[in-house]
């Protein structure tokens, strides 16, 4: 059995090497992070895809799909983005995927009254 102090280092360590994978997946190189967009529209439809949940927002008669960072990431965020329905409102604050301007990564969401930041 590993001591304490070998337990942290071997915690550590696999927090350095895993990180970048994970990070990987749902990075920001893909995005224009130079501009910030806010969407407040309604939502039409919400899937869980794993890992990440979409959301497809109509704001002003255009349909968007909305990126929410992977619902496992904690249990609040999880919670909170169960109880997003259709025809409920959705403000998303985020950025535009390069090449597809219809996409946005949220950064965060406000949803019911209730601002949860995702990046």
């Amino acid at each position: 059995m590993l001591g304490t102090d070998a337990s942290l280092w071997l915690v550590a360590m696999l927090s350095v090497v895993l990180a970048p994978a994970a990070r990987a997946h749902f990075g920001w190189s893909a995005y224009d992070v130079s501009r910030t967009v806010t969407l407040d529209g309604i939502v039409e439809a919400a899937q869980n895809r794993n890992p990440d949940v979409e959301i497809l927002l109509r704001v002003r008669g255009v349909l968007w799909t909305v990126l929410l960072a992977p619902a496992a990431l904690s249990e609040d965020r999880a919670a909170r983005i169960a109880t997003i329905g259709v025809g409920d409102q959705l403000i998303a604050v985020g950025f535009i995927r390069r090449g597809q301007p219809g996409r946005l990564r949220a950064a965060r969401f406000t949803h019911d009254g209730t601002t949860i930041v995702l990046a």
